[in-house]
């Protein structure tokens, strides 16, 4: 647009830092980069949330904020008192108010009723030149300062505000030390992160774990949704049809906690996968919440009776793949390996919950009882040929590879969760044994054991199963990450955890006389490894080579930055996948960029582009599969022609194409930051990263949403992983 030409913009850095718990520090620095000087306007705002206007039987004293000679007056009927104090030296400063109430709306009832003072009013006084916006009686619940200079070219200006509760201390004098306090917290933060990353660690690869895990401790929010009470409206009534609009199953949701967004500007809202990753990144630097927040979501006024976890706000029904266990036993294992003291409270919690969500899964998302799963929308947005979220209303079933290897996912986690707590107590071995049974089920029906599955054994590649009423079966032939999911359900058991749970360890060995196809051909439990250790995993090596095969082949999967989310063999020009159903014909074809189609809104692309989470989850998966074979079974990479490499290697080697996505290229420019040499040579710009959604399947370049989003953070556990030396209790 050139609207950055001539740097003719203001750079603003704002840095909090705390005294004490109720003691904040807020220091903004504006630098005018342009070649002339020019006036900035900055206003730090502070509000009340709104819980009055919307419920008519509160019936506590409503908030409110005063300006009082130089401060301001925040009173609270439950939060209490705090004073506020803003400086910024040679600014003209005026405080501002109004009142934080919803602007009218021309087609709203009630809208004639509507206040003088409202939330946009700073807009308009500073935009329209509105004065009437603002109340002159200086109070309000949302309260701005005005801080006004002529900044000239090249410029600083600085400004401070402190918020302290009342009785804590003077909000003055917290201003008058806040240099040395900023300086303080600096160090400590600086000393957090430094202890955090590993000596080998290079200079950029510290800068992305720190500026990643920072966004998403950033990403924290508060969030409140009571279901029943949206559906109702406010005390103007909403739009006709808005009761219907969504989440009808889900009135018993009465939610308001903090909770990890996937982007607190962008997507202020859970989504339960995103959640699982974004814990297994935060439990790098907090555990403790990390842990919450996987317990949050099976709290019984999120988790619905029936033992469906809410997919997301737009629709709590849509389901989104089952993470909690494998993301929990992430926690889990990480805590144990640093303090020698495992949580198996929280496991154990979990673990009862997740119970109730795989019956779920197995009532409702298995219709043929074949342990084969519809699954539906989960979260992969565009991926599939059709719109896996209408096919119930069609009547046709699509059975997915997808759903299936999640389930098998689950199915073995929840496995895991019981035999870690069988150590202790030998009743949870049952239920070990139970899990691995369901997923022995589920393994079978994923590789054709007995009947038909979603192997394709000419391709050899796993493809969902189309049921359109009446009609043959169709398999959907589309070489995409659906194919890939079943690698994840990967584990390996060390000796000492099945000698702790003999029992566990005899049902094993009895399963594995009892599906002699299933675990002779199909999965490596019979032969423990040179260590003793066992490998339970739905893909054996028979099927893991062929896949790899197209995996590793950069013709195919395999990009500079990781891998794509659909086969590079399905462009246009070469071989799209089309599927015709009653006369209809869709298809699916390789986009490495934004998105071509609008399923599920357009704003995001599955077909083509590489996507943090499922890379994450892939590399940890061929890392399990090297633990076990170590360097008796290797694989041309990249395939066909490259050097033979265990799959350890090869692993690491996808970890290192990931991580390049934020590395100065041999030009110095990031791929995920585009061309632009800006990103490499600006100050303002060099070394701040955005973490975009996903990212061109070609260039790498940075897509989606863009400000923070959370499971692109994973990159700080990927380079803590690389770097990681062998642990032991005591150590990272």
């Amino acid at each position: 647009t050139g609207v950055l030409e001539e740097d003719r913009f203001f750079d603003v850095d704002v840095t909090y830092a705390k005294a004490g718990p109720e003691q904040i520090v807020m220091r903004l620095r504006a630098t005018n980069l342009g070649p002339d000087p020019s006036p900035l306007h900055l206003l730090p705002t502070v509000w009340f949330r709104n819980t009055w206007s919307w419920d008519p039987l509160v019936e506590a004293p409503r908030p409110s904020l005063r300006q009082v000679g130089e401060e301001v007056i925040a009173e609270h009927a439950a939060l209490g008192r705090y004073r506020i104090t803003v400086e910024a030296p040679g600014a003209e400063l005026l405080w501002v108010f109004t009142e934080n109430e919803t602007d009218a709306i021309p087609d709203t009832a009630g809208a004639a009723d509507a206040l003088a003072y409202t939330k946009d009013a700073f807009h308009r006084l500073l935009v329209d030149g509105d004065r009437d916006a603002v109340n002159p009686a200086l109070r309000g619940t949302k309260a701005a300062v005005d801080a006004r200079w002529i900044v000239p070219a090249g410029a600083t200006v600085e400004l401070r505000l402190a918020l302290v509760a009342d009785g804590t201390g003077s909000p003055r004098v917290l201003l008058d030390g806040a240099d040395a306090l900023i300086a303080q917290r600096t160090v400590e933060a600086d000393d957090f992160y430094r202890d955090l990353a590993w000596p080998t660690m290079s200079a950029d690869e510290r800068l992305i774990q720190r500026q990643s895990l920072a966004g998403v401790l950033w990403s924290l929010q508060y969030y409140a949704y009571d279901v029943d009470r949206w559906r109702a409206g406010d005390v103007v009534p909403p739009a006709a049809g808005h009761a219907s609009s969504r989440n009808l199953d889900w009135g018993h949701v009465r939610v308001g906690r903090v909770l990890s967004m996937p982007d607190s500007w962008e997507y202020p809202w859970f989504a339960s996968w995103d959640l699982a990753f974004q814990a297994v990144s935060l439990d790098l630097v907090d555990p403790d919440r990390a842990k919450e927040q996987l317990l949050a979501l099976l709290d019984d006024r999120l988790l619905h009776p029936s033992g469906q976890i809410p997919g997301y706000e737009w629709e709590f029904s849509d389901t989104n793949p089952p993470l909690q266990a494998w993301a929990a036993l992430r926690v889990y294992r990480r805590e144990k390996t640093i303090t020698g003291a495992p949580d198996r409270a929280f496991l154990e919690r979990l673990l009862h919950s997740l119970m109730l969500n795989f019956g779920w899964w197995v009532n409702r998302r298995d219709t043929s009882g074949r342990n084969l799963f519809e699954g539906g929308f989960l979260g992969l947005d565009n991926i599939s040929i059709l719109d896996r979220s209408a096919l119930d209303a069609s009547g046709q079933v699509l059975e997915q590879a997808d759903a299936t290897g999640w389930m098998a996912l689950l199915a073995l986690g929840l496995t895991e969760m019981a035999l870690e707590l069988a150590v202790d107590e030998p009743v949870y071995a049952e239920l070990a044994k139970h899990f691995l049974g369901r997923f022995v089920a589920i393994g079978e029906a994923l590789a054709n054991v007995g009947g038909e599955g979603l192997w394709d054994p000419d391709d050899r590649f796993f493809f969902d199963l189309l049921r359109p009423p009446g009609e043959s079966p169709i398999r959907v032939k589309a070489f995409s990450v659906v194919g890939l999911i079943p690698l994840f359900a990967t584990r390996v058991l060390d000796p000492a955890l099945l000698e702790a749970v003999p029992a566990f360890a005899v049902h094993l060995e009895q399963l594995a006389r009892e599906h002699p196809t299933f675990f002779g051909e199909c999965m490596c439990f019979a032969s423990p490894d040179s260590s003793g250790r066992r490998l339970l995993a739905i893909v054996d090596e028979h099927r893991l080579l062929p896949i790899l095969d197209r995996l590793l082949d950069e013709d195919r999967f395999l990009s500079a930055h990781g891998v794509r989310s659909v086969s590079r063999r399905h462009s246009r020009r070469d071989l799209p996948v089309d599927v015709t159903v009653d006369g209809v014909t869709s298809r699916v074809e390789y986009e490495p960029g934004e998105t071509a189609t609008r399923l599920k809104g357009g704003n995001s692309n599955w077909r083509g582009p590489v996507w943090l989470p499922i890379n994450y989850l892939l590399w940890q998966s061929l890392r399990q599969y090297g633990r076990y074979y170590g360097d008796a079974l290797t694989h041309a990479h990249p395939a066909p022609d490259g050097d033979a490499r265990d799959l350890r290697g090869i692993a690491d080697d996808l970890g290192r194409r990931l991580i390049s996505l934020y590395l100065p290229g041999p030009d110095g420019l990031r791929p995920a930051l585009g061309a632009d040499p800006r990103w490499r040579d600006h100050p303002a710009f060099r070394d701040r990263l955005p973490f975009y959604e996903y990212f061109h399947g070609e260039s790498g370049l940075g897509l989606g949403a863009s400000h923070q989003t959370g499971w692109t953070a994973l990159l700080a556990n990927l380079i803590d992983e690389l770097h990681r030396p062998a642990t032991r209790p005591g150590t990272r």
